[in-house]
């Protein structure tokens, strides 16, 4: 139980710091109310300055700036966070009124989601949902333009990449690191440590599933480290992180 409160605390954490983003202006492209700003200090949805009480439309591109962060109440009672410095889109699904996809392109979020109100994380061609009915919650945390962590503060996640159909299972209090890197072309293998992607886009990029599932507290203690020294290299952020080797 202690182990799990204490990762619960180390991914709220993340939330707070800085991940890098790159400015940009979002457009709604559809014009389909999907939840309400709650809290916001520093933050533009859809191109547009935002204070509590701006209503987020499906398609709006929330960016928030140094130091700020967004929760946003979506309209089936889940909730998102979005950290400082993080650029994210949230979409409307079919298949209900209450499905919500939330796409990350740089920094942290951590989302909520349950059987009746589902709130579906995407990073590149990796897609992040509750593994089950039970109620669940996640974050999702880029913390470079070539690597991402995913845990499970609660409840079990599903994390699947599409290129290649595979998937793992995160219990609550595990985390995994995934490498993002551009799609190689048909019918030429993928080179070894794959390529960079820019943080404003993602199209063409795919996630690798690197090692096994980072396990409880020392899952935590190691992303916080990793988090925290922003003067690390990529490459002893990912060593950090992971007890694994990267390519």
């Amino acid at each position: 139980m202690m182990a799990r409160r204490g990762l619960a605390a180390l991914l709220i954490a993340l939330l707070a710091v800085p991940a890098g983003a790159s400015p940009s202006t979002g457009s709604r492209a559809v014009a389909t109310p999907i939840g309400t700003i709650s809290q916001s200090d520093s933050v533009i949805v859809g191109g547009t300055g935002a204070l509590a009480g701006t209503t987020v439309f499906s398609g709006d591109m929330i960016e928030v700036g140094p130091r700020g962060s967004a929760w946003i109440l979506l309209n089936g009672g889940m909730q998102v966070r979005v950290s400082s410095e993080s650029r994210v889109r949230l979409r409307g699904l079919a298949g209900g009124t209450n499905r919500v996809e939330l796409e990350m392109f740089s920094g942290a979020a951590r989302f909520r989601t349950s059987e009746t109100a589902p709130v579906m994380a995407r990073l590149a061609d990796a897609t992040v949902r509750a593994r089950g009915a039970k109620p669940a919650v996640g974050v999702v945390s880029v913390l470079s333009r070539k690597s991402a962590i995913i845990g499970a503060e609660m409840g079990e996640l599903l994390v699947t990449t599409a290129h290649d159909g595979k998937s793992v299972t995160l219990r609550e209090g595990e985390a995994v690191e995934v490498t993002l890197a551009e799609a190689p072309p048909a019918g030429k293998p993928q080179p070894k440590g794959g390529g960079a992607s820019g943080a404003t886009g993602l199209t063409g990029v795919q996630v690798a599933i690197l090692g096994g599932v980072i396990a409880a507290v020392a899952a935590a203690i190691a992303v916080k480290l990793a988090m925290d020294n922003k003067n690390l290299t990529d490459q002893q952020k990912k060593d950090a992180v992971s007890p694994f080797k990267f390519p």
